[in-house]
């Protein structure tokens, strides 16, 4: 029937869009692996566990301004980078 029909086109849809995010945030991973330096991919990850600015600035020795223009940076990068692919 065509309630069935989509039902299947509902689950295929949402199992592609899954599979894309999967993709997506592994070709992010590769790049901020791949491109960024120790010092940018540790601040990312600090604050990805919800440090804050200033949290991070002590933990890496530095402001809480500098962390915030350091992570401006590497998203920038990362951003860059795979709009080119």
């Amino acid at each position: 029937t065509w309630d069935s029909i989509q039902v299947i086109m509902k689950e295929l849809w949402s199992l592609e869009e899954s599979v894309a995010n999967h993709l997506e945030a592994e070709e992010i991973k590769t790049v901020i692996k791949e491109r960024l330096d120790i010092r940018l991919r540790r601040i990312l990850e600090l604050r990805s566990e919800g440090k804050t600015l200033d949290e991070v600035g002590t933990k890496l020795g530095v402001s809480g301004e500098r962390v915030r223009q350091l992570e401006s940076l590497a998203k920038f990068v990362t951003l860059n980078f795979l709009s080119r692919r």
